[in-house]
């Protein structure tokens, strides 16, 4: 009876140390589906995939609704099409701030910068200024200067949308700065549409700083001759368009194009098809002569 006690006893504290061995191994406690860390190229990566979800998503469409570009004709676009909306509709404001957006992006900035690498952190400026110049273009007036600091900054204030473009522009200066530096090798072969190409983020970053001077020049007159200057040094052909990744899948994106409907005032071309979009690219470039013509107009008022 003594012996059996003491095998059964050395039993349970074999089985004990092994409980306790498998409760301390690494691959128990940490969950392949649950990671609580990221590289700076996965956090890049993960803010492209939001910024053509933004741009390709309902904020597209409910104001191409409202401009009358488009009309909504089945499910939830029918209510849009009446101007009807709730606070759910305003979703994509706060789409660039957090996950996919500027939480990651300041991480990004300052993880770079630690280990000076410019390329990467110059492209990560670029998407930091394309995500919040959508906001500050339909919304106005944004939190800017104290967002994506939720620890210092839990309810950050609403910057004015003039203080918000001069930031941007601000932010693409040192993002043609970081990228020309040449220093770092970037996200490389894994950025989804340029693989890293410092020259092709660099047109990137002109063409954005054209448009945004477009946006303020019926206030700022001198605006038209910045964006002239910017677009000739911004993307030039097809080669450098910004075109976004789609499925190949034929019919997967008409769905939402069956509820929604181009007006006859605007005609509706290739829009939601199969394959790969372009949301910057030479048009900007080929506008040259209009920019020009504008801003010798307003200089003989």
């Amino acid at each position: 009876m003594k012996r059996r006690i003491i095998v059964a006893l050395g039993a349970l504290g074999i089985a004990a140390a092994a409980c306790s061995d498998y409760l301390d191994c690494g691959e128990c406690v940490t969950s392949p589906t649950a990671p609580t860390t990221a590289t700076s190229t996965q956090r890049l990566v993960a803010t492209q995939a939001k910024l053509w979800q933004m741009v390709n998503g309902d904020l597209a469409r409910i104001t191409s609704m409202f401009m009358q570009s488009m009309a909504g004709v089945g499910n939830q676009y029918q209510v849009f099409d009446k101007y009807s909306l709730d606070a759910s509709t305003n979703g994509d404001f706060t789409t660039p701030y957090g996950g996919g957006g500027l939480i990651d992006l300041k991480k990004v900035e300052s993880d770079s910068r630690a280990a000076g690498d410019k390329t990467m952190l110059g492209i990560a400026e670029v998407m930091k200024v394309w995500l919040l110049s959508v906001t500050a273009d339909i919304w106005g007036d944004e939190p800017y200067t104290q967002a994506g600091q939720p620890d210092a900054f839990p309810t950050p204030k609403y910057d004015p949308q003039q203080v918000v473009y001069d930031s941007l522009q601000n932010a693409l200066s040192d993002a043609i700065t970081n990228l020309g530096a040449g220093a770092g090798a970037g996200p490389s072969g894994a950025e989804l549409v340029y693989k890293g190409d410092r020259t092709k983020w660099t047109a990137l970053a002109h063409t954005m700083k054209a448009r945004l001077y477009l946006h303020v020049a019926e206030r700022d007159p001198s605006a038209y001759a910045k964006a002239l200057a910017e677009a000739n040094q911004g993307i030039s052909s097809n080669a450098g368009d910004y075109v976004t990744v789609q499925t190949s899948t034929a019919m997967q994106p008409r769905k939402v194009r069956m509820a929604i409907r181009p007006t006859r005032f605007s005609p509706m071309t290739s829009w939601a098809e199969p394959g790969s979009t372009s949301v910057m690219s030479s048009r900007t470039k080929g506008k040259n002569e209009r920019i020009a013509l504008a801003a010798t107009e307003k200089a003989k008022v």
